[in-house]
């Protein structure tokens, strides 16, 4: 081919130059998208922005009905108070879902661009020395009196111990637990302020399809012969062959017959046995009997875990502070006091291989959000959670257009003693050694750390947060 042949040949864009085109593209676009936010949100040293206004940025994944109300609630009030109107101080409140705080907070902690206030945790990079890295040690505040529990704040029923405590105690005797909740113990230091109260964890149960599956169960029960399903329920064998979960017993058939949600460890794997069987029949083939997820207080066998395996305590609590902590439990499993074919421990990998088989397949794959949206939509009769789930559940549920179905919340349920397990766990734990929770610490780059530590106080103090 000659020369001017060469020349009249047409030019095509290659796959590759398209796709080189189109990264080019994107990353100047980002770049510049990147410099135009910091642009406009660009800080001097005293942390004012353009315009003359000092902005406090407080940042959570807490995104469930009520806790970002109540937070526009509490900034309302303290962008009012006067001496923060006249220093032009604004809080505002950055919700991020928890899928990205991650990633979030990664990036702009290492930028130093993060906002002045966030909820710790989350993420490793704020854990263990990256807490010291990026967070503020608050010790030597937390000893002081807070200023907003002074007398002209408090209310007038108070007694005059509990007012004399918030007038003139430290900040840290405020709290319910003694701020345990922004204690870090790995460094020895208050890193966070926690600004509510973590409570016990409650078994939500769908009771419509409660009544339906009881009835259907009391049938299965009171036939003869009964069902392959039924029987396989029924308490049996001994040693290592033990099988079944409870005894077929009168009380049994007792609450079988009644509405009540299972109140025993056997009743509550029997009914979700029950439901299996009632999917089965009925042609449900998507009805599951727990709504399970790789979500920490929805996975019923991790709720198990602490009560199954305390009778270790006594054994490895050597510095008597009433917890475990993970270096006396390696400790104890190196010197031999614990193991892994101890009995508790094989009855419990026994118990949590029956409960998870009640979970959605794949439910390891699941998150909270979708956990929910499964018992929400009546494809689950039971789902564990805590309180802080509850308003999303009930405004889901009232949200449905046929009207929704009711609910019943209930502890999780302990073996009775004619029940398998019930020597493991005698009795249920005590819910009395709650912490505070949800605890927002200050970013040790933020140019405004009074104004953050102000807010903070003013959102822990006694009238603000029992309002909270």
């Amino acid at each position: 081919m000659n020369t001017a042949e060469k020349k009249e040949r047409p030019y095509y864009l290659s796959g590759n130059m398209i796709a080189i085109a189109i990264l080019l593209g994107a990353y100047i676009f980002s770049a510049i998208r990147f410099f135009g936010i910091a642009y406009q949100n660009r800080t001097t040293e005293s942390g004012e922005e353009e315009g003359g206004k000092r902005v406090i940025r407080v940042t959570h994944w807490q995104l469930e009905p009520g806790f970002r109300e109540a937070m526009d609630w509490v900034i309302d009030q303290y962008n009012a108070l006067p001496h923060v109107k006249e220093a032009g101080v604004e809080v505002r409140q950055l919700p991020i879902t928890e899928r990205v705080y991650n990633q979030f907070m990664n990036v702009h902690l290492i930028s130093g661009t993060a906002p002045d206030i966030a909820a710790k945790g989350q993420t490793r990079l704020i854990q263990g020395t990256g807490t010291a890295r990026f967070f503020t040690p608050l010790s030597s505040y937390v000893n002081r009196p807070n200023p907003y529990n002074a007398e002209a704040y408090l209310p007038d029923h108070l007694d005059e111990t509990t007012r004399r405590v918030l007038t003139g105690g430290a900040w840290a005797d405020s709290f319910l637990d003694g701020m345990e909740g922004g204690f870090d113990t790995d460094l020895q230091d208050y890193y966070a302020v926690p600004v509510s109260v973590w409570g016990g964890l409650r078994i939500f149960y769908n009771v419509d399809l409660l009544k339906r599956v009881k009835a259907f169960a009391l049938e299965a029960v009171t036939s003869e012969p009964q069902p392959d399903w039924v029987r396989s329920c029924w308490l049996r064998g001994g040693g290592e062959a033990i099988e079944g979960y409870l005894p077929d017993s009168a009380g049994f058939r007792q609450w079988l017959a009644g509405d009540s949600v299972p109140e025993t460890l056997g009743q509550l794997l029997f009914y979700c046995t029950a439901v299996e069987a009632y999917a089965k029949t009925m042609g449900f083939p998507t009805l599951v009997p727990i709504s399970g997820s790789n979500y920490g207080p929805g996975d019923l066998a991790q709720i198990y875990f602490r009560p199954w395996t305390k009778h270790w305590k006594k054994k490895l609590d050597w510095d008597r502070d009433l917890f475990v902590n993970d270096h006396e439990t390696f400790a104890g499993w190196q010197l031999g006091f614990w193991s892994m074919r101890d009995k508790p421990m094989q009855e419990y990998f026994n118990f949590a291989k029956i409960v998870t088989g009640f979970f959605p397949r794949g439910y390891v794959g699941l998150d909270r959000e979708q956990a929910q949206r499964r018992f929400v939509s009546g494809r689950a009769a039971m789902i564990s959670s805590g309180a802080w789930d509850a308003g999303a559940i009930f405004s889901s549920i009232r949200n449905r257009k046929d009207g929704g179905f009711p609910i019943i919340i209930s502890p999780p349920p302990y073996p009775a003693a004619d029940e398998r397990w019930h020597s493991f766990i005698p009795m249920a734990p005590s819910e009395a050694n709650f912490t505070t929770g949800v605890p927002f610490a200050i970013n040790r780059a933020s140019p405004n750390f009074n104004w953050s530590l102000d807010f903070l106080r003013f959102l822990s103090s006694m009238p603000v947060n029992e309002e909270f």
